[in-house]
């Protein structure tokens, strides 16, 4: 910098380059970048991140009249980030295992090459970025082995993983849909031993949900409010909003730019699909599955209905039991709650709607959010109606 101090380091050992670059298009197609070690550290001083036998690749290439696909995936066998002398060095982060891969379908890369060559791309819109892609676009992110540790607590993580995808197409409406798994988390603290049990804490979980019929009109208008009249920095850290940060004409643009979203989201038949959602823990699993909808009529701008079950109450109640009886102020209070947790879920589920539970042991639930606002729980009224005592 100008003080003539070190920024950032970055260290690459036995790195090596390789691709295949295709005339017609004027560029590199596929290709494959490795390094045995990377490491970036933010002064001379310090560790910084590690990344051993690390791997960038783009495979599954095709192309037809300047419309392209393309696989892209980085993936490193061990990431390591020691704590440095700030933190006291207490804590580091180890990760045996991890990729990410994004998949990009019928992308106009001879359009965006034009667009970027008639010197206008710094001033265009988001849109007009958004509108070379016509297809399925999607992520995936992959860790293992993962362990964590600082002064107070630590953590370890068998798997996780991640994966997104998105449908932009010219048609009105889009969808999109995100899926995490998660496998073996194992979490160790003082404060967590004298509030509550292992049992308790979940070990996996697994997630599936979707957005379908999502009107992209709207969310364009908004997309392009946003990223005309703010900075980067500013919309991450939530002062887009900020007149003495964008300035009062910026502020308006993009307060009216939510609103028209909003009017157009709530027009929509947009629906919020949770096709599986599950949690486990060492005494209970809880699964869930439903569907919320947009409904211009409804209080609350949608109506919401799922189906829910615990199986495993009873470990529950024994567990809680036992923590009341320990004599320890803090896992007395948690146990506390957690008995009148239960004694509710077990109230609730004889309710007259209940719905067929899996096995007999299990307590089944069918959630409700209503037209007029009104939550129940099979069939027994939860939350009253706006302006309704309970």
């Amino acid at each position: 910098d100008e003080e003539g101090e070190i920024g950032l380091i970055i260290e690459v050992t036995d790195a090596r380059a390789d691709g295949v670059y295709s005339t017609e298009i004027a560029s590199l197609i596929e290709g494959g970048l490795s390094a045995r070690e990377v490491r970036i550290a933010p002064n001379d001083e310090v560790e910084g991140v590690l990344l051993e036998n690390l791997s960038i690749v783009t495979s599954d290439f095709t192309h037809r009249d300047g419309i392209v696909s393309l696989r892209a995936t980085i993936s490193a066998e061990t990431l390591r980030l020691d704590a440095d002398e700030t933190s006291g060095g207490q804590g580091y982060l180890r990760v045996n295992g991890l990729e990410t891969t994004t998949f990009v379908e019928s992308f106009d890369y001879r359009g965006f090459r034009e667009l970027v060559a008639s010197g206008k791309a710094e001033d265009a819109s988001p849109a007009s970025y958004m509108a070379f892609y016509d297809g399925l676009m999607t992520s995936s992110y992959s860790v293992s082995g993962v362990e964590f540790r600082d002064e107070d607590s630590e953590m370890s993580l068998d798997a996780l993983d991640l994966g997104f995808e998105i449908t932009l197409t010219d048609d009105p409406t889009g969808r999109g849909g995100a899926t995490l798994a998660l496998q073996g988390l194992d979490i160790d603290s003082e404060e967590l031993r004298a509030s509550s049990d292992p049992r308790l804490i979940p070990r996996d979980l697994k997630l599936a949900l979707r957005l379908e019929d999502v009107p992209t009109a709207p969310l364009t208008t908004f997309y392009n409010a946003l990223y005309e009249n703010a900075d980067y920095a500013d919309i991450v850290s939530m002062e887009h909003t900020d007149p003495e940060v964008v300035g009062e004409e910026a502020r308006d643009a993009i307060n009216e730019g939510f609103l028209e979203m909003q009017a157009g989201l709530m027009a929509s038949d947009m629906r919020l699909i949770i096709d599986d959602l599950m949690i486990f823990t060492e005494a209970a699993t809880i699964s869930a599955k439903g569907e919320a909808l947009v409904d211009a009529t409804a209080i609350y701008g949608a109506t919401a209905s799922a189906t829910a079950e615990l199986l495993g109450a009873q470990a529950l109640q024994a567990i809680a039991q036992e923590m009341a009886a320990s004599g320890n102020p803090e896992a007395v209070e948690t146990a506390q709650g957690l008995l009148a947790g239960l004694g509710m879920m077990m109230a609730f589920s004889q309710g007259p709607e209940r719905p067929e539970p899996s096995a007999p042991e299990a307590l089944s639930y069918l959630l409700q959010l209503l037209v007029n606002g009104s939550v129940t729980v099979n069939g027994i009224p939860v939350i009253p109606p706006p302006g309704q005592d309970q």
